[in-house]
């Protein structure tokens, strides 16, 4: 059997109502399937927190035993170039994949097994890299910005700032779980994001109530984009070795000028006894207006319900791209577990 995923890239068409169409918050639309292709053998390890898109770019890990790829596709599915990292514990190498990011013409790497964040140049050459210490704890989501790395740990600093020229800590809020998370702990931060338009902090909540904190660049709490759920769902907590299990809600947001976007349910793992289910769920997605905080929700109805995980990768050619990983319900036989990816054509001007 062939070591081969399929990553198919959909254009969905939505369309918007006119001028005397008002709105109110929760206001569903319908996106619909319009085009598809292929491309194989994405990493299964942190899948969601291992691809996005750069510079109008599709880029995705690859693990293989010896060594791992970062890919880069383009919006027609071209493979363009490849970065390759050895497997390994010296400097410019890896042993897994917390997060990888694509920011500014680097590539970022958090390394849960080796305690540290390593910078590669688009080439893959190795730049520098900071290791993880009590005070900074497992860095789990980052982001960077005006020379400074902003992050939100799985313990010891719920966000902190980082001086990238010296690798020095500038300030930090202190994470609710001091100590390695224990079994049956809630899960109580989520993914991390840098405003461009605003250079506000933002914090997508994995875990309920739905909802994103707004921070400033000093670390204060300024705001929160609330979205009351329709029923209740079971918190994300932890398992033994650091696994969770549970229904993951934020893990993924993408910000543009006038709107933020984040995944209505991410990911649902339930542990029975001796087995582990995967719930379906329906794939939506939640737009939140800057200005006037109205919330829209679009449904992939045609691709709904879905199991594994749904995360939102970033704006492509203008239009949000997406990703689903595992089976759909209507198609377990024929792709039991693949990589799907989705366009949105959900980006207003």
């Amino acid at each position: 059997m062939q070591n081969k995923t399929l990553f198919w890239l959909f254009v969905i068409a939505v369309f918007f109502s006119g001028c005397a169409d008002h709105r109110r918050d929760g206001s569903r639309e319908v996106a619909a399937v319009a085009s598809t292709f292929t491309f194989e053998t994405a990493n299964q390890q942190n899948c969601y927190q291992t691809a996005g898109v750069y510079e109008n770019e599709i880029y995705y890990l690859q693990s293989f035993s010896d060594r791992f790829s970062l890919q880069f596709l383009s919006a027609e599915g071209k493979a363009l170039r490849s970065i390759t990292v050895p497997r390994g514990n010296g400097p410019g190498e890896a042993r897994q994949t917390i997060g990888v990011r694509v920011i500014d013409g680097k590539v970022y790497w958090a390394d849960l097994a080796l305690s540290r964040l390593t910078v590669f140049s688009l080439d893959g050459e190795f730049i520098d890299q900071i290791d993880f210490n009590e005070e900074t704890g497992f860095m789990a989501a980052f982001d960077v910005a005006g020379g400074l790395l902003y992050f939100h740990s799985l313990n010891k600093t719920y966000i902190g700032v980082i001086d990238l020229a010296t690798g020095k800590l500038l300030r930090r809020v202190p994470h609710p779980i001091q100590g390695v998370p224990q079994p049956g702990d809630k899960v109580p931060g989520g993914v991390l994001r840098i405003d461009p338009y605003t250079g506000n902090i933002l914090v997508g909540k994995v875990c309920q109530p739905y909802l994103i904190e707004v921070w400033s660049p000093h670390l204060e709490k300024i705001d929160e984009l609330v979205y009351p759920l329709e029923k209740k769902h079971k918190d994300l907590t932890y398992l033994p070795n650091i696994n969770v299990h549970g229904d993951m809600l934020i893990s993924s947001l993408i910000i543009t000028e006038s709107a933020i976007y984040v995944p209505r349910i991410s990911f649902r793992f339930e542990v029975k006894g001796n087995m582990t289910e995967t719930p379906a769920y329906p794939m939506e997605v939640v737009r939140f207006d800057k200005q006037s905080k109205i919330i829209r929700v679009y449904s992939l109805d045609s691709v709904s319900p879905a199991q594994g995980i749904f995360y939102l990768l970033g704006v492509l050619e203008g239009k949000l791209a997406v990703m689903h990983y595992g089976p759909l319900e209507n198609d377990q036989e024929k792709a039991p577990w693949t990589f799907n990816g989705y366009l949105l054509d959900i980006i207003l001007p």
